[in-house]
């Protein structure tokens, strides 16, 4: 385990590995399923969300989590066991502090993830 996350931070896989060290995960990556673009930086790289797919972090207080999938993919994943969709590639949502753990709802291509603060 890292240590708890607060602040805002981003992760993406472009290395074929998570760029924050505060994720731990395990799955396949790929880079020919298409690309995602945050904040005027296009990714290429994914992480395959597959049966054995796992994302692991921990968050110090409630936190805004965002999933960026490829562009065109409807976005969705179980958080901590319970399934999530969006109606587009990104998925929001609130998660409540302690350890959070990312699995496989659908298949799919997850290019980035971050999390902010929650506004009050």
């Amino acid at each position: 385990g890292g240590s708890d996350i607060s602040g805002e931070i981003a992760c993406h896989f472009q290395d074929k590995a998570p760029s924050n060290a505060a994720f731990t995960v395990s799955g396949n990556y790929s880079d020919s399923k298409g690309s995602a673009t945050v904040n005027g930086t296009t990714y290429t790289t994914c992480l395959k969300i597959e049966s054995t797919t796992e994302i692991r972090f921990s968050v110090s207080k409630p936190m805004l989590l965002t999933l960026v999938f490829g562009d065109g993919e409807v976005a969705s994943i179980k958080i901590n066991g319970t399934a999530y969709t969006s109606t587009s590639s990104i998925l929001t949502q609130t998660v409540e502090a302690g350890e959070i753990v990312l699995t496989k709802k659908n298949t799919g291509n997850l290019y980035y993830i971050s999390l902010s603060e929650v506004s009050q």
